[in-house]
């Protein structure tokens, strides 16, 4: 992992006389935006045990205790049925509905498909099988969790705190030049800076999002996203 810390010289390079704090936070935002708009973070979880006649499997936090203030999960990408690899694939209620109108209750195994049920606890996930595994099967799941960063700017965290957030290297590798230049199209839009560019704001923001809907087709084809998996709290 890497913190976001590492981005600002490059920023800083080019908004010339932007506070710390200020270059901070807009790399801090471009970061969340860039993976809950992608979802180029994904990470499997460890087995999950699928109980029989109970469609709900709930998926608890990956995000390590020491980083709950500046990472959360996002949604449930996929499941996989571990007892032949199969991959349980996600559809809303309405299509599971169009699908099947007894879908609440049908009862087959392996499932082909789950949906996920609103939130009711702070991240934690709870995907719902279809159809519902029978009284005669045991098995599990690993579910693949796409995961973002957040930050409370504006609501008294401090300096430290946004510093302290960190992603996988990959990110790095694959899309600094991309965050940078959304963090750029931030800064440089602001007016009446000593750095206020608008003209250049407006090529880097056009940079940004043609880049931001390559990394999405990207990562929806799994193009350059690695396996990587974690255990819970992260140990």
């Amino acid at each position: 992992m890497k913190t976001i810390l590492e981005l600002l010289p490059d920023v800083i390079l080019e908004a010339p006389g932007v506070p710390h704090m200020v270059a901070l936070q807009a790399v801090s935002s471009t970061v969340r935006d860039f993976l809950t708009r992608t979802e180029t973070w994904k990470e499997w979880t460890s087995a999950l045990d699928v109980t029989a006649s109970d469609p709900k499997v709930v998926i608890p936090n990956l995000v390590d205790d020491d980083d709950v203030r500046t990472q959360r999960m996002v949604r449930i990408h996929s499941l996989k049925w571990l007892d032949t690899g199969k991959l349980i694939t996600f559809r809303t209620e309405a299509q599971l509905q169009d699908m099947d109108c007894m879908w609440r209750t049908r009862e087959a195994t392996p499932p082909s498909a789950f949906t996920q049920e609103i939130q009711t606890l702070h991240n934690v996930l709870v995907a719902v099988l279809y159809p519902i595994p029978p009284e005669t099967i045991v098995g599990a799941v690993s579910a693949r969790i796409v995961l973002t960063t957040q930050t409370y700017a504006g609501l008294g965290i401090m300096t430290d705190d946004i510093a302290d957030v960190t992603v996988p290297e990959f990110l790095f590798h694959q899309y600094r030049d991309t965050i940078i230049k959304g963090a750029l199209s931030r800064l440089l839009r602001m007016g009446g800076r000593d750095w206020t560019d608008k003209v250049q704001a407006r090529d880097y923001s056009m940079q940004y999002e043609n880049e931001v809907i390559r990394a999405k087709s990207q990562a929806d084809a799994e193009f350059g996203n690695p396996v990587r998996t974690v255990t819970y709290g992260g140990y």
